[in-house]
Formats: C-alpha cells, sequence, structure tokens
C-alpha cells in the first residue's frame, strides 16, 4: 500500500496560471531510455502534448526488446572503449544524455522480466546513478510497462524461466517490480501500466473477443470482425501472406492511451480535457481512455489497484 501511495502523491503535480495572462509554457524536454514499449508510449505524445498548447520534445535511446541490463551493458563497454557500445543509431548513451539539458529521463524494464524484480539491480541504479552524473537536474522517473492482452500465448516471467499465467498476474508482479525499485532508488512511477490494467478489467471497456475467428483455419485476409476494445496489435497479415499475432505491443488506441498517460504525468493536466485523437480509434473508445487516464491521476481506482481487482 505504501507504494500506491507513494506513486499517488509523486504525480500529482501542481499547475499554476495567471487567471488574466496566462504565462507561456517551457518546453519539457523528455527523453526515453527503453525499446518498443518506450517508441508505443511516446506515438502520440507529441500531437496529444501539441493539441493541449504544451511544448514538449522528446528524445530517444532505445534498442528493440532492450532490458536495462542491456542498456547498461553498452554504458560499460562504451567506458572502456568509445567506439563500442553505441547501439542508438552509432551513439553511445553517453552522447545522447549529454546531448541536451534533459528535463525528465525515463527508464524502463523489458517486458518479459518487468516481473523478476530480481532482473532490475544492480542495472536500474547504476543507470540512475550514470543519469545523475551526466545530467545532475533531470528528474529521473520509471517508465511502468504494461500487461500483455489476455489471449496472450505467454506472459511475463517470475523466476528464471517461470511465467505468470495471465495478464493480471503479469500486472501484479511488474506493478511490483517497478513500485519496489522506486521506492528504493526514490523515483516517481509513470502508471501506464496501470491504465492498461483499468482498461482491461473495465465492465465497458475490457478487450472482447471475436469468438468467430478461428486463426487456424483463417485464410488471407481474413482477420477478426467483431473484436473490441483491444489496446494491442492482436492478428495480421505479414508480407509472405502468414498470419501474425502480437498480444504485446500496443496498437493505435493503446499508444494513445500510454501518450495520455506520458501528458498527464509531464504536465500535470487533466488528460481527460485532451483533444486529440488518433484516426482510427473510434470516438466512443478514446472517450473512455481518457477518462481511464484521468481516473488514474485523480485517485478513482485506488482500491482496484491497491486489490487488483
Amino acid at each position: 500500500m505504501r507504494f500506491l501511495n507513494y506513486l499517488f502523491f509523486s504525480l500529482l503535480i501542481p499547475v499554476c496560471s495567471d487567471a488574466q495572462t496566462p504565462a507561456p509554457r517551457d518546453t519539457v524536454r523528455l527523453l526515453m531510455i527503453g525499446n518498443s514499449f518506450s517508441a508505443n508510449a511516446s506515438r502520440f505524445l507529441q500531437d496529444i502534448s501539441r493539441s493541449q498548447d504544451f511544448p514538449l520534445v522528446i528524445g530517444k535511446a532505445e534498442i528493440s526488446g532492450a532490458p536495462l541490463n542491456q542498456h547498461w551493458d553498452s554504458v560499460a563497454v562504451n567506458a572502456s572503449d568509445s567506439t563500442r557500445g553505441r547501439p542508438y543509431n552509432g551513439r553511445s548513451l553517453r552522447e545522447i544524455i549529454r546531448q541536451h539539458k534533459w528535463d525528465v529521463i525515463s527508464i524502463q524494464q523489458a517486458s518479459l522480466v518487468s516481473g523478476d524484480v530480481r532482473t532490475y539491480d544492480p542495472f536500474a541504479r547504476n543507470l540512475v546513478d550514470f543519469i545523475r552524473l551526466n545530467q545532475p537536474a533531470a528528474r529521473i522517473v520509471l517508465h511502468q510497462t504494461w500487461p500483455y492482452r489476455s489471449d496472450a500465448p505467454f506472459f511475463t516471467r517470475i523466476n528464471g524461466n517461470v511465467q505468470v499465467k495471465d495478464f493480471r498476474g503479469m500486472w501484479q508482479y511488474s506493478r511490483a517490480a517497478y513500485h519496489s525499485v522506486a521506492y528504493r532508488l526514490g523515483l516517481p512511477v509513470v502508471p501506464v501500466g496501470d491504465a492498461f490494467f483499468i482498461t482491461a478489467t473495465d465492465p465497458v471497456f475490457a478487450f472482447r473477443k471475436d469468438s468467430l475467428f478461428n486463426p487456424a483455419i483463417a485464410r488471407h485476409p481474413d482477420l477478426p470482425v467483431n473484436e473490441q476494445y483491444s489496446l494491442h496489435a492482436g492478428y495480421s497479415w505479414d508480407s509472405q501472406g502468414k498470419l501474425a499475432f502480437d498480444a504485446v505491443h500496443a496498437n493505435d488506441a493503446g499508444c494513445f492511451l500510454a501518450g495520455l498517460v506520458w501528458f498527464g504525468f509531464l504536465s500535470g493536466q487533466d488528460p481527460g480535457q485532451v483533444s486529440f485523437c488518433p484516426g482510427n480509434v473510434d470516438a466512443g473508445f478514446a472517450a473512455g481512455l481518457r477518462t481511464i487516464a484521468s481516473g488514474i491521476f485523480k485517485g478513482n481506482y485506488r482500491d482496484r489497484l491497491a486489490t487488483g481487482n
């Protein structure tokens, strides 16, 4: 419970303004150290921020599928040989961190091992120390990644190769790990994973599978027709005409939800008031996602997040 309280108190960012003459907003510079999940989370963040007149610059230090240890390994290698340890389009993490005066820098664990708290150390602490050395004024935060879709064939590992059985277990173990690390390192958590869980268990907006779609007999270009409220990529046909299934990465609705949470965290504004909506996200679903993102910051789901129900 103390982790939950820590989250909400750390996220309540006051917004001060002059009622007569609004003060111009300073540009916020965000650097995301991550993987495809940070790419998903930031996909619409610029559009959302622009629609609300919130100046934002986003920098990336991403390696596909990378856990914390892979980012730290690149730092260690580069420290001993500056020609190596440059996995970010030929640049080192040191160069990227020093490139600008970043206001906020995020780190995250790879989703597949996010439920195993042992995989975070010592790499999270090492990265935090490295960031503070090279960008001492930056606010370092943990980007809480999300659980996979309820029909995923696998979920996060919690003990070596031992996996949890469902999306609820993935969210619970992953959330506990993020908050444990956040508590030890004194970092706030960006509660994207919580927003995904609340949506996935919402009586209206929980994912609904197309019961008539059978992937075993599907023929190109058949796809689920009656599927509703997915936050994940789901089924698609690849360039070789093979049916692919991705219950891990976010689709446009999931990217929108993640962007709303990030916007609320960075700006202190209510994401429920965001005017932007991705073109292919149903307007009713988008409205529900705004309400959920808003409720995360207002504490509307405090009991559900504490109990997992």
